[in-house]
């Protein structure tokens, strides 16, 4: 998978990890301090190692892992494979597990009517009245692949070091807000009033979601030695 970088002066490097079947222009607008890192494509079980490669070649050093739904659990496999790319974790809208038996109902409508099914997942991604401009790739193998990963996964967060903050709208209809991962103890979880599993789009999620990147920003706080950046 290809890797974009988006070069804003910061010295020091965001990833931005999308959720399933959505690209990383979901993320756009939110103006990070930071440069950026954002796959070009679908994330999905094949993105941490990808990513790890990438980052060793032409990282700034540790990086802020920014993940939303499925690009959460991708965050947190990144910072088991390879601690030390990692200087922490902001995540978004995760749920601690996702019933099977519901993978395998969105699996069916996938296969059987892929635009229908994205239709529909678009629109309960989304607060009444709430708009997004991001593209959802059309490519079904991956789409599949993602959510056979989805099925076996659990967000243990409880015992994670390294997560910097948490977000969650309190209108999520994918992953409700009452089945949202335990946290460790000091991470409070910023739960946005009325907002669904995109509570970043606007308004007040957006406003939590660019002070929790500023604070996390505080974690680099060093300058990274001259000539440091990719060739």
């Amino acid at each position: 998978m290809p890797f974009e970088r988006v070069e804003r002066g910061r010295g020091r490097d965001l990833v931005c990890l999308p959720g399933w079947a959505f690209d990383a222009s979901v993320f756009q607008g939110l103006d990070p301090p930071f440069d950026e890192v954002r796959p070009a494509g679908l994330v999905g079980p094949w993105t941490p190692a990808e990513l790890a490669d990438f980052l060793r070649r032409r990282g700034r050093g540790p990086a802020v892992i920014l993940g939303w739904s499925l690009g959460g659990y991708l965050a947190l496999d990144l910072a088991a494979m390879a601690p030390d790319l990692v200087a922490g974790l902001v995540l978004v809208s995760l749920r601690a597990h996702y019933p099977p038996a519901e993978v395998e109902r969105v699996t069916r409508e996938l296969s059987a009517d892929p635009e229908a099914a994205l239709g529909r997942f678009e629109r309960r991604c989304l607060a009444p009245g709430a708009r997004c401009a991001a593209r959802l790739p059309r490519d079904l193998s991956r789409l599949l692949e993602g959510l056979r990963y989805l099925a076996g996964r659990r967000a243990d967060l409880a015992e994670r070091d390294g997560i910097l903050a948490y977000l969650h709208g309190t209108r999520d209809l994918v992953a409700p807000v009452a089945e949202r991962p335990r946290l460790p103890e000091g991470v409070p979880a910023r739960l946005v009033p009325g907002a669904g599993h995109l509570p970043f789009l606007g308004g007040e999620g957006r406003a939590a979601l660019r002070r929790a990147l500023a604070e996390a920003a505080g974690v680099l706080s060093d300058p990274p030695p001259p000539g440091a950046g990719p060739p």
